[in-house]
């Protein structure tokens, strides 16, 4: 499978996520957005509405970020996508909030008319008037995820488990977090070009969280494989670990068992390691 991508795409980092915690295999074509790559004529044979991402498995082709999610996710039956029709129902509820009501007004009303120069009202007053109208309902939905739909008792906006919502709704979030920041402000007044300002500073800060996201759920891929190998009769650490337990096999239990605590410590240091590197700010001294 072909992804058309972009990493600063916050329509692409979801699944940029999800194929690194399940494990997809995908193909990624880079489409330059600051070069206007997707602007082209042979683009816009692949997509004519002239956005990412795209994917294309042999000669089917999706173009809609949601609608990826949903497919690679059911190609790995990745629990990220629960069968069960109501547990479905409310991910896809969640999704199409965070897609048609925070995003819409978020990224279109918010921020991209202040980083994006196609997406920028010629009159000053016009833009002003849509960046007060987008931080007025983007102050609004927030609100609203904050204290109705994940509240203090669920750890993520379906439940106690990540979702493709969770996915979703953590790249759009995580731009919104830094676009506006002092250190983004600064860049600018010193003359960086935005593509610089976008890529160095803004991205690589927006990344922490889903640093913490993949590093938390890396070592879970491990644990996943458990289930998968009894379903698939596929031989590994999960049929091993299942096969020491019926057989009351101690040593091979806890040795797969410290294996997976160590994964779980490496993945967590690695991030930790990731965080100095993406925001100078944080020192280990």
């Amino acid at each position: 499978m072909k992804l058309y991508y972009h990493p600063v795409s916050t329509t692409c980092r979801p699944i940029l996520q999800l194929a690194a915690d399940s494990g997809i295999d995908l193909e990624f074509k880079l489409v330059d957005l600051f070069k206007g790559e997707h602007l082209s004529e042979a683009y816009c044979a692949v997509n004519p509405s002239k956005q990412v991402p795209v994917l294309e498995d042999k000669d089917f082709r999706l173009t809609e970020s949601a609608s990826i999610l949903r497919y690679l996710a059911d190609t790995v039956d990745s629990p990220a996508y629960p069968k069960d029709l109501k547990q479905r129902a409310r991910v896809n509820e969640m999704m199409d909030w965070f897609n048609t009501g925070l995003y819409r007004d978020l990224g279109y009303g918010l921020i991209y008319p202040q980083v994006l120069p196609h997406l920028k009202r010629a009159d000053e007053k016009i833009q002003a008037a849509t960046i007060a109208w987008g931080r007025d309902r983007t102050r609004s939905w927030l609100t609203i995820l904050d204290e109705k739909l994940i509240g203090p008792r669920k750890a993520f906006v379906c439940g106690d488990s990540i979702t493709l919502a969770d996915y979703l709704g953590a790249a759009f979030l995580t731009v919104g977090d830094v676009i506006r920041l002092d250190y983004v402000t600064t860049a600018r007044s010193k003359g960086i070009g935005e593509r610089k300002v976008i890529i160095r500073h803004v991205v690589r800060n927006a990344l922490i969280p889903v640093v913490t996201l993949v590093a938390l759920q890396l070592p879970a891929v491990f644990g996943g494989a458990i289930v998968t190998e009894q379903i698939f009769r596929v031989p590994g650490i999960g049929s091993l670990l299942i096969a020491a337990i019926l057989a009351n096999d101690t040593p091979v239990v806890m040795g797969i068992t410290f294996v997976i605590a160590c994964l779980v410590v490496l993945f967590n240091l690695i991030a930790d390691i990731l965080y100095g590197w993406l925001d100078p700010r944080i020192s280990y001294r």
